[in-house]
């Protein structure tokens, strides 16, 4: 039939919506609320996990540029693009945050790849020089998208998210016997989040090991995130 012959297309709203959620403050139509209103609106598509979702590509400037050079920002970014149902699209050299102008500029956007050149300081592929902003960079990119390979509920899964409530938006992804749950607090300060609200999408589960650290979260009536920071747990 047609949606399973259908071919996979760039998701440009979604890829706006991320970046104005992480980039704009929150309120009833800005900030995270367009970015949940984006998802909300999957009903208007055949198939929409076939869709592809890029963080950024030739045409567009940096990620770690467009939002400002702000890590904590980019990591929620990396975290979205990897469990969000879509097929994932990931620029060459943002595992390094590389940067460009924030108005197009094809020829800083499309530079060569640090690493392999006579000339060159920094190398990508062997780590020599740098930045330890860039080593913890490139380490949770090797290690989310290492992780997602083996990952059911995101090749597939039900998902379910959750309007955004004091600068945090969560969502849901559900398959293959396993249960993700990613966590964006924008705010400035911890949040204190009460469970409850997710009782559905959380099927009873209380505890979760985290993605990137490998360190068990548990949780009674409510779970604390640290201030502008992404959690992403593997429910057990």
């Amino acid at each position: 039939g047609y949606v399973s012959s259908m071919p996979s297309m760039m998701d440009f709203p979604l890829h706006g919506a991320l970046l104005a959620g992480l980039k704009e403050d929150d309120g009833h139509d800005s900030g995270l609320t367009k970015l949940y209103e984006a998802l909300a609106h999957d009903f208007l598509y055949p198939d929409p996990q076939r869709l592809v979702l890029f963080e950024g590509n030739h045409d567009t400037p940096r990620l770690f540029s467009a939002l400002g050079q702000d890590l904590a920002l980019w990591k929620m970014a990396l975290l979205y693009l990897a469990t969000a149902p879509r097929i994932p699209q990931f620029f060459y050299g943002d595992e390094l945050l590389l940067t460009s102008p924030a108005q197009r500029d094809d020829g800083r956007v499309r530079a060569d790849f640090p690493g392999g050149w006579a000339s060159d300081a920094v190398n990508g592929f062997t780590g020599q020089g740098l930045s330890a902003e860039q080593q913890e960079a490139q380490t949770l990119v090797r290690r989310l998208f290492n992780w997602r390979k083996s990952a059911p509920a995101l090749h597939g899964g039900r998902s379910t998210h959750y309007a955004p409530m004091d600068q945090v938006y969560a969502l849901f992804r559900q398959g293959g016997g396993q249960t993700v749950m990613l966590m964006l607090n924008k705010g400035r300060e911890p949040r204190r989040v009460e469970m409850s609200r997710f009782r559905e999408a959380l099927g009873g589960h209380s505890e979760g090991c985290d993605v990137l650290s490998g360190q068990t979260r548990r949780w009674g009536e409510s779970l604390e995130l640290p201030a502008r920071s992404a959690l992403l747990l593997e429910l057990r």
